[in-house]
């Protein structure tokens, strides 16, 4: 008959209670080790099942796919987000300060504070429209000069120009995993419209464009799958 680790524990303290003494204090420690052990076994258990628990929630909240390890989907998630604010800079806008570019969030965010505090000025008056118009965000790519090199003959441009070049808008930066998991929430969305189209079906078109919906989602999430 299976018996649980207390139940042997408790059974060797009487036992031991008609052994002589130097086999009952044996047996007693004996029992003990068990208690020891089975109260640490139950301590990893249990820490076992919140690791497992707080993965299977990271893997739900984070987008993770099935099949990919958890804590290397959450580095790459992690490595993506300091891509985009390594090299990010900031700016801040407003209908009467105009466009201001600032090295750092804090030094965007007093910018649009002071702005916002202007208006506050002659607010006994009524709040300008015009204060509507701050924001600050951050600048993710700017026109970057590129391919810069001497003009030749071949260039159709100005003789006193000395050297020709081209701009475009960088740093280009990938974040596959960040674009796996924004198509996953469009996904979701069609999916979600689908269903809703389907509950209140009033026409036969109805289901047609539930369909179309459903294989447009599919779509998304294969795309983001593949790269």
């Amino acid at each position: 008959m299976y018996k649980t680790a207390q139940q042997l524990i408790r059974e060797a303290h009487e036992a031991a209670n008609g052994l002589p003494p130097a086999s009952a204090s044996i047996l007693k420690e004996v029992a003990s080790l068990l208690d020891v052990s089975t109260a640490a076994l139950i301590q990893v258990c249990d820490e076992r099942s919140t690791a497992i628990n707080t993965i299977t929630a990271t893997r739900v909240n984070s987008g993770c796919p099935e099949g990919v390890d958890v804590q290397d989907w959450v580095k790459q998630l992690a490595e993506e987000n300091l891509g985009l604010k390594a090299g990010a800079s900031y700016f801040s806008y407003g209908s009467e300060c105009g466009f201001e570019w600032h090295k750092t969030e804090n030094e965007a965010v007093e910018a649009a504070e002071s702005a916002i505090d202007d208006y506050r000025g002659d607010a006994c008056d009524g709040w300008s429209e015009e204060v509507d118009s701050i924001c600050l965000g951050i600048i993710m790519r700017s026109s970057t000069k590129v391919g810069e090199r001497p003009r030749n003959e071949d260039d159709s441009c100005d003789p006193s120009i000395d050297t020709v070049c081209d701009y475009a808008l960088l740093p280009n930066i990938e974040t596959p995993a960040t674009d796996r998991i924004v198509a996953g929430i469009k996904a979701d969305t069609f999916e979600e419209a689908a269903v809703e189209l389907e509950r209140v079906d009033t026409i036969a078109s109805t289901r047609v464009i539930a369909l179309k919906l459903r294989e447009f989602a599919k779509q998304l999430r294969e795309v983001s799958a593949n790269g």
